[in-house]
């Protein structure tokens, strides 16, 4: 089990926290967007484009990512992308500044 295998676990947090600077770092460069701090492995960005199509203009590079028009308190200026591989986030940043 992942959980008992404590490297395993200092590893993954590193992995997750050095990928999630990097990408609020790169996001929050891109104009219309804003990035939100975070200790877990997802980030919740703010935009001023509509979240609905934001996720649909990503379904065409084949990157999924959360919609939280439906998250109580939030509207259709948010979504949700979680932390991935270097690479994965490196072809979400790439993604965002194509549709931004």
């Amino acid at each position: 089990m992942a959980i008992k295998n404590k490297s395993h676990l200092i590893k993954s947090k590193s992995i997750i926290k050095k990928e999630s600077n990097f990408l609020k770092k790169k996001i929050a460069e891109i104009p219309g967007f804003e990035c939100y701090n975070s200790a877990t492995n997802f980030v919740l960005i703010k935009t001023k484009q509509d979240s609905t199509k934001i996720q649909k203009k990503l379904l065409k590079h084949k990157i999924l990512i959360r919609d939280c028009k439906n998250f109580r308190g939030l509207n259709n200026h948010y979504i949700r992308i979680a932390i991935k591989s270097h690479k994965d986030n490196l072809k979400l940043v790439n993604a965002i500044e194509a549709i931004a």
